[in-house]
């Protein structure tokens, strides 16, 4: 007995989209989980060099200065800083 093979071919872009058409919500949803969780790593370790940075400025050299003086130097520290995180 006679046999027939059929080979249907498709371009690789269609087969990808036929793919991903079928998953495209749970796809969006586990992007939108690893984005969230990488956001709250980014906050969280930001957040940690800030609390050292207020640490560090906390134990800095400030004798002969008056309390305002000391507070202005170390607002001034910490806009420094938060510029320097933001660029």
């Amino acid at each position: 007995m006679p046999e027939i093979v059929v080979i249907l071919t498709c371009k690789d872009e269609a087969a990808i989209q036929r793919n991903f058409n079928d998953d495209e919500e749970t796809l969006k949803a586990i992007l939108e989980e690893e984005m969230a969780k990488r956001e709250k790593k980014r906050v969280d370790e930001r957040e940690k060099a800030r609390q050292e940075k207020i640490q560090e400025l906390a134990e800095g050299d400030y004798e002969e200065m008056t309390p305002a003086d000391i507070e202005a130097k170390k607002a001034e520290g910490m806009k420094e800083w938060e510029d320097a995180q933001d660029e």
